[in-house]
C-alpha cells in the first residue's frame, strides 16, 4: 500500500511537472516493490519512470526504463501492461531514429492488442507503425497501415482516432498531392467538430 501511494503520487507530480519530485516518490515506491517481490508492480513504477524520462527529453532514459519493465511484466504474465510496454518502447525507438526496432516493437504489441480484443490500442499501433513506415519513406505500406487504423477507429465509432488518422494522412500526402492532403485535413476538421473538441481543432 505504501509502494502504491508513493507510485500514484510519484504520477500525480509528474503530471504536474515536478520531475524531480515524481522521481523521488517512484524510487521509493520501486525500492519497495522489489522489496515486497512483486514484478507486476515494479513494471508499472519502471514504466511510469520512463514516461518521466520521457518528459525530460531523455529517450535513452526512458528507452531503458521501459525495457526493464518489459521483463518484470513478462515475468508477471501481465499480458496487458506487457502490451503497453511494447508500445512505449516502440515508440521510444522511433523517437531515437532505430525503425527496424520500432517496427519490431509496434507489430508485436497490435499482435497482443488483436489477441486482447482493445480495438482501439490496436489501432494506435496501426497509426504508429504507419508513421514509422512514413519515416521510412515508404508512402504506400504507410498509408495502408493508416487505412488499417481508420477502419478499426470506424468500427468503434472513434471520431477522434479518426481525425488523428485523417490528420496523418494530410501531414503523408502534403509534400506531393496538397490538393489531396487538404481534403484529408477537412474530414480530421469534420471529426473533431463532431467531438467539439477545441484542442484537437
Amino acid at each position: 500500500a505504501l509502494g502504491d501511494a508513493h507510485n500514484n503520487l510519484g504520477w500525480l507530480e509528474a503530471v504536474q511537472g515536478r520531475l524531480d519530485s515524481a522521481d523521488h516518490h517512484l524510487d521509493r515506491a520501486l525500492a519497495l516493490f522489489r522489496k515486497a517481490g512483486r514484478p507486476e508492480h515494479v513494471a508499472v513504477t519502471l514504466s511510469n519512470k520512463g514516461w518521466v524520462a520521457e518528459k525530460r527529453g531523455d529517450q535513452v532514459g526512458a528507452l531503458t526504463h521501459f525495457l526493464e519493465a518489459l521483463t518484470y511484466s513478462e515475468q508477471a504474465r501481465d499480458t496487458a501492461s506487457t502490451s503497453i510496454l511494447l508500445y512505449s518502447i516502440g515508440i521510444a525507438y522511433r523517437k531515437t531514429n532505430e525503425h527496424a526496432q520500432a517496427l519490431e516493437f509496434l507489430e508485436r504489441s497490435a499482435v497482443l492488442e488483436r489477441a486482447l480484443g482493445r480495438t482501439n490500442k490496436q489501432a494506435n499501433c496501426a497509426v504508429a507503425i504507419g508513421n514509422t513506415h512514413r519515416e521510412l519513406g515508404d508512402t504506400t505500406r504507410a498509408l495502408e497501415h493508416l487505412a488499417q487504423a481508420a477502419a478499426l477507429y470506424a468500427s468503434i465509432g472513434d471520431h477522434q482516432g479518426l481525425g488523428i488518422v485523417a490528420e496523418n494522412r494530410g501531414d503523408l500526402l502534403g509534400p506531393r498531392d496538397p490538393t489531396a492532403a487538404l481534403n484529408a485535413y477537412r474530414t480530421a476538421r469534420a471529426h473533431y467538430d463532431t467531438l467539439r473538441s477545441t484542442t484537437d481543432l
